[in-house]
C-alpha cells in the first residue's frame, strides 16, 4: 500500500507540473504580451502588473507543494529543516517578513513522521497571511505546554471573522490535519 500510495502521490505531481503549472506559465506570459499592448494605459497597466505577479505567486506555491510530493520529500525531514524551506518559499514569493519563535523543548516533541503534515498546517495558515491579511509580518511560534506542543501563526494583517471565512478548503483542511494528528485546531 505505500508503494501504491508514494506511485500515486509522483503520478499527481506530475499531472499537476503538466497541467497546472504549465498553464499558469502560459497565461502569465500572454498577460506580459497584452501589458506590452496597454503600455502607458495606467490603471490598466498597473492590474495587469497585479495579475502577473499573483500568477508568478500561485505558480511558486504550486511547485513548493509539489516538491513534496516527490519522492525524496516523503521521505520525513526534521521539523525545523521543513519549516524552514517552507518560510523561504514564502520568503521568496515576495511575502511579508516571517519571525519564527520556537522553543527547542517544543521542537523536540514533532517527530520527523509528523512533521511534514505540520509544517502542511502551518504552510496553509502562512500562506493565508500572505494571500488574503494582507501582513507586513507573520510570526510562527511553538512552545511546549504541559506535554503538548502549541503552535501558534500570527499577522499583522486584515483578520477575519472565522464564521464569514468563505468557501475555501484551507480552514477545513487545517482542522482535518489536526485531527489526524490528535491534536486541537482554533
Amino acid at each position: 500500500m505505500l508503494g501504491q500510495s508514494l506511485e500515486e502521490r509522483v503520478q499527481l505531481g506530475r499531472e499537476l507540473h503538466d497541467n497546472i503549472c504549465q498553464t499558469l506559465y502560459a497565461v502569465s506570459l500572454t498577460l506580459e504580451g497584452l501589458r506590452r499592448k496597454v503600455a502607458g494605459s495606467g490603471d490598466a497597466e498597473a492590474r495587469l502588473d497585479q495579475c502577473i505577479k499573483e500568477l508568478r505567486r500561485l505558480n511558486h506555491e504550486v511547485r513548493s507543494y509539489l516538491m513534496d510530493l516527490e519522492p525524496g520529500a516523503v521521505n520525513r525531514q526534521p521539523f525545523t529543516e521543513a519549516l524552514n524551506a517552507m518560510l523561504e518559499s514564502q520568503t521568496r514569493a515576495g511575502g511579508p517578513h516571517l519571525v519564527q519563535k520556537l522553543t527547542p523543548d517544543a521542537i523536540a516533541l514533532i517527530t520527523p513522521e509528523r512533521a511534514t503534515e505540520v509544517v502542511n498546517i502551518l504552510r496553509e495558515a502562512v500562506s493565508n497571511s500572505v494571500r488574503h491579511a494582507q501582513a507586513r509580518t507573520v510570526s510562527v511560534r511553538a512552545i511546549r505546554d504541559d506535554g503538548a506542543v502549541v503552535l501558534a501563526v500570527q499577522d499583522d494583517g486584515a483578520g477575519f471573522e472565522p464564521a464569514e471565512a468563505g468557501s475555501g478548503h484551507g480552514l477545513g483542511n487545517m482542522q482535518a490535519r489536526a485531527t489526524a494528528l490528535g491534536g486541537t485546531w482554533r
